[in-house]
């Protein structure tokens, strides 16, 4: 907006007549940091104002201090900001033994003991290595050891 002065001489004076000019502070609107990855305290900010531009939880960078222009825009570049990466890896060993002792006949008894070496590593998904894995897999009777083991 435009505000009209005129000058005027009374008694050997000169006088600055007309409206008093209203001034309002330009925004800061431009080269905002913007992304998940980015804090900032930017907005509603002015022209010659300065705000602090640092990393949101979950990356990692260093926090920088950013001034806006005289072109409503932020001066310097958004911070460095590098996700925050973490691998869990977990190792478990159990062992399983299972003992079966059947009856043939009053006179004689066989018993059989299955040793089984089970062993986890999770990292998204489930491994398991087994000493004899035929007798591991090839029958109703090679499992229900397991079964009882596991629930007991």
């Amino acid at each position: 907006d435009s505000v009209e002065w005129t000058c005027s001489e009374t008694s050997g004076n000169l006088d600055l007549e007309g409206e008093s000019p209203t001034c309002t502070a330009k925004p800061c609107l431009y080269n905002i940091p913007t992304g998940i990855q980015y804090a900032h305290d930017c907005d509603g900010k002015f022209v010659g104002d300065t705000c602090s531009a640092s990393c949101a939880e979950g990356f990692a960078g260093e926090a920088i201090s950013i001034t806006c222009g005289v072109d409503q825009a932020w001066n310097d570049t958004a911070p460095t900001c590098l996700v925050i990466t973490t691998t869990v890896t977990t190792t478990m060993t159990s062992t399983i033994t299972a003992t079966t002792t059947s009856s043939v006949t009053t006179t004689s008894t066989r018993t059989t003991t299955t040793t089984y070496l089970v062993e986890y590593a999770i990292t998204g998904g489930i491994q398991m290595t087994v000493d004899d894995p035929a007798a591991f897999v090839s029958s109703r009777e090679a499992a229900t050891p397991i079964k009882e083991a596991i629930t007991s």
